[in-house]
């Protein structure tokens, strides 16, 4: 379904639960859709990586296994919003190795004017207590650069890489940029003051902020947004934003909030 105020268009895909486009009405997409998978079609046997942007929940302090959610890639029930619309997942099925079931809502809306999209990403636990976060990933189609600050008494993070290659990454004054290897993946993750992280697409800058919780203890060694690049031949670089660790009850829920837009600069 397509969500526009005339200078922004978003394409929600309820089947597959994510975003799946993201730019000016009639132009390019800023998203990576995959061109094998498009849409919603259908791929190769195991992970289906469709692109565009998805929420998954965390389990426990690292998200290496966030991709496993059994309500990735699954058809998701939609409520049209005045300005937006709302998706409520089915239960999990203890893929994450949970014991016990989540539930995942998540609200898109439109800005009245401008490029402004609002997400609010809502985990439900209705099983047994359990520590768990979301991460918002976003696939970039073929961006030029990525920048981040980066909180100087932390630094930052690296997997999916043992060092800084400096043809493709550069860390200078607390800013952390980023250009795609084409050969290798790579991954940072740290904490972010001003909660943004900002790829150059298409010439303009892609911003999306999550604002960072002071004091609260993030996923992946304490880090609130990361970059992943991916090599040839997929060319994209995914963006995410990481929720706080929280201890779950029973019916208690996880709230986040990421707001996209369209800038001339970072």
């Amino acid at each position: 379904m397509r969500i526009s105020n005339g200078e922004i268009e978003v394409v929600v895909v309820p089947e597959i639960g994510r975003v799946m486009f993201y730019g000016y009405p009639g132009k390019k997409n800023f998203l990576w859709v995959n061109p094998i998978l498009g849409a919603s079609g259908q791929g190769k046997a195991g992970y289906k990586d469709f692109g565009g942007d998805k929420v998954w929940p965390i389990i426990g302090s690292t998200s290496a296994r966030s991709k496993e959610s059994s309500f990735d890639g699954i058809p998701f029930t939609f409520e049209l919003l005045k300005d937006g619309v709302r998706m409520t997942s089915q239960l999990s099925a203890g893929k994450l190795g949970e014991s016990s079931s989540l539930q995942l809502m998540r609200e898109i809306r439109i800005s009245d004017i401008g490029t402004v999209v609002r997400f609010t990403n809502r985990l439900q636990n209705l099983g047994e207590s359990k520590t768990c976060a979301m991460v918002q990933a976003t696939q970039l189609d073929a961006p030029s650069e990525v920048g981040l600050l980066v909180d100087p008494s932390r630094s930052y993070n690296m997997w999916s890489g043992q060092k800084l290659d400096s043809k493709y990454h550069q860390y200078l004054a607390g800013k952390l940029t980023i250009t795609r290897h084409p050969t290798k993946p790579f991954r940072f993750g740290t904490i972010v003051p001003n909660g943004e992280i900002a790829a150059k697409v298409n010439g303009e800058w892609f911003v999306a902020k999550c604002e960072r919780v002071r004091r609260a203890v993030y996923p992946d060694a304490n880090s609130s947004h990361e970059v992943f690049t991916n090599p040839n031949p997929d060319a994209f670089i995914e963006l995410l934003s990481l929720s706080p660790l929280l201890e779950m009850g029973t019916r208690e829920m996880a709230i986040q909030k990421v707001e996209w837009q369209v800038r001339n600069r970072m």
